[in-house]
């Protein structure tokens, strides 16, 4: 559950803190966290489920964020942004529930392996 909950709660939560603050700096704060961590998520879970969908999803989804902190307002304008940041958000969002459910379908211990030896 923290796979899925920790990305979401980070993703929605520096959408609205840098819309309380209205400061840039939190969306390449959250990137600079969020690219690398999903990047070794994505590629670790493409070669333990031998599937490209969860990767597909994830990749496009931080694309569209960077795209969004990079070029969004300049070219699509406040609202533009704001649309390419909230679906980026959600396939962001996406890859991480389709990673749980193919995790469940192929009865993977990935999960429970990581958990068991961080105790």
């Amino acid at each position: 559950m923290h796979c899925l909950l920790i990305p979401s709660l980070s993703i929605l939560g520096a959408g609205a803190l840098s819309t309380y603050l209205g400061n840039e700096l939190i969306h390449y704060m959250i990137l600079f966290l969020a690219i690398p961590i999903s990047a070794l998520a994505l590629v670790s879970g493409t070669l333990n489920h031998k599937t490209w969908r969860v990767l597909t999803f994830g990749v496009s989804g931080l694309s569209l964020l960077m795209g969004a902190v990079l070029f969004g307002d300049a070219i699509a304008g406040e609202t533009g942004e704001l649309f390419l940041t909230i679906f980026g958000s959600v396939l962001v969002i996406y890859a991480h529930i389709l990673n749980q459910q193919i995790c469940r379908e192929i009865d993977c211990l990935c999960h429970d392996e990581q958990s068991t030896s961080a105790r």
